[in-house]
C-alpha cells in the first residue's frame, strides 16, 4: 500500500490529474466550437433558470439534513447560517479532488467547541451522498447493461464481484489500520446515530440528489436531446460517482468521458455532448459562486 505521504504517491496523483486536464483540453479540441457555441445561443433563460432553482432546491435539502444530523449531535444552528456554510463546502469541493475540500465547513462550526462532533457529522453527512449515490448508480449500471447489452460492456460477473470485493477489502484494511484514530469518530457517531434517523436521512439525500442531478434533464430538452427523461438521471448519477475520483479537479475530463460515452449510446453526437456537458458544468459554477465569494470574506 502506498503511504500517502510518500513522492510517488503524490507524483501519482499529480500524474492521474494531468492525464484528466490533458483528455478534457483533447476532448474539446476535437469538438466544433462553431456548434458549441450555437447551444449555448439557443439556452433559454428560464430553462437555465429553473436549472439553478432546483439545484438550489437540492442544496438546501442538503443543508437541513446537515441540521438533523448536527442537532442529533447537540449542535444547534441557524438554518440560513449552515446554508450559507453548505455553499462554502460546496465550493472548496469544487476545487479540491474528491470534494475532500467539503470538509472545510467543520471551521464554520469552531464556536461549538468540540470540533470532533462537527466532524463526525461531515462524514455521516458525506456517507449519506455515497451511499445513495452508489444506489442510483448500481441502478443506472444495470439500466444500461440491460438497455444497450452489446454496446455496454459492463457485466456483473466474478471478475466485478472480485473487484468490488477488493475495494471493500481496502477499506476495511485501511479502516483497521487508522481503527485508534477513527475509533473516538465512530463511537461518537454510534452514540448519536439512530435506525429511524439514519432512514429519514437517506430518504431526504435521495430527494436532494434526484432534484441536483434533473438539472441534466432540464437542460437536455433545452437542447432538444433525445434521450428520455430518466435516462438523462441515470446518466447523472453515474457522471456524480465519478465525479468523487480523487484523479480530478472539477471532474474535468472524467465527466466530459463519461457523457460523450453514454450519450453516444442513444446516437447523440460528440458536439452536442460536449457542449451539454460544458453547460452543466458552468452552470454548477454559477450556482457555487456565493459559496467561493462568502469564502473569499470569511477564509480558513
Amino acid at each position: 500500500m502506498f503511504d500517502k505521504n510518500s513522492p510517488l504517491f503524490r507524483y501519482l496523483i499529480l500524474l492521474l490529474k494531468l492525464l484528466s486536464l490533458f483528455l478534457f483540453i483533447y476532448l474539446i479540441s476535437k469538438a466544433d466550437w462553431k456548434s458549441c457555441l450555437n447551444d449555448f445561443k439557443e439556452l433559454n433563460i428560464l430553462f437555465v433558470i429553473s436549472t439553478i432553482v432546483v439545484i438550489y432546491l437540492g442544496y438546501l435539502l442538503k443543508s437541513l439534513r446537515w441540521k438533523m444530523i448536527l442537532r442529533s449531535f447537540e449542535i444547534n444552528e441557524n438554518s440560513g447560517f449552515l446554508l450559507k456554510i453548505f455553499l462554502i463546502g460546496g465550493f472548496l469541493g469544487i476545487i479540491t479532488p474528491g470534494k475532500i475540500g467539503d470538509f472545510g465547513r467543520v471551521y464554520y462550526l469552531k464556536k461549538h467547541k468540540n470540533w470532533k462532533k462537527a466532524f463526525s457529522s461531515l462524514i455521516i453527512d458525506r456517507l449519506n451522498d455515497l451511499t445513495i449515490l452508489f444506489l442510483f448508480g448500481l441502478l443506472s449500471l444495470y439500466h444500461f447493461q440491460n438497455k444497450f447489452p452489446e454496446k455496454f460492456d459492463f457485466k456483473f460477473n466474478s471478475n466485478s464481484v472480485l473487484v468490488m470485493s477488493a475495494g471493500i477489502i481496502l477499506v476495511l484494511i485501511i479502516i483497521i489500520k487508522f481503527k485508534n484514530k477513527l475509533g473516538e469518530f465512530f463511537e461518537i457517531i454510534k452514540k448519536s446515530s439512530t435506525i429511524s434517523g439514519y432512514l429519514i436521512q437517506l430518504t431526504v439525500s435521495s430527494l436532494a440528489i434526484i432534484l441536483l442531478y434533473s438539472s441534466f434533464v432540464i437542460i437536455s430538452n433545452n437542447l432538444g436531446i433525445d434521450i428520455p427523461a430518466l435516462d438523462i438521471l441515470l446518466i447523472a448519477f453515474v457522471t456524480g460517482i465519478l465525479n468523487l475520483l480523487p484523479i480530478t479537479i472539477l471532474g474535468i475530463g472524467v465527466r466530459e468521458v463519461a457523457i460523450v460515452y453514454l450519450f453516444g449510446l442513444y446516437g447523440v453526437e460528440f458536439d452536442k455532448a460536449i457542449s451539454f456537458s460544458l453547460i452543466i458544468f458552468a452552470i454548477q459554477i454559477i450556482t457555487l459562486l456565493p459559496g467561493g465569494y462568502w469564502f473569499y470574506k470569511n477564509p480558513i
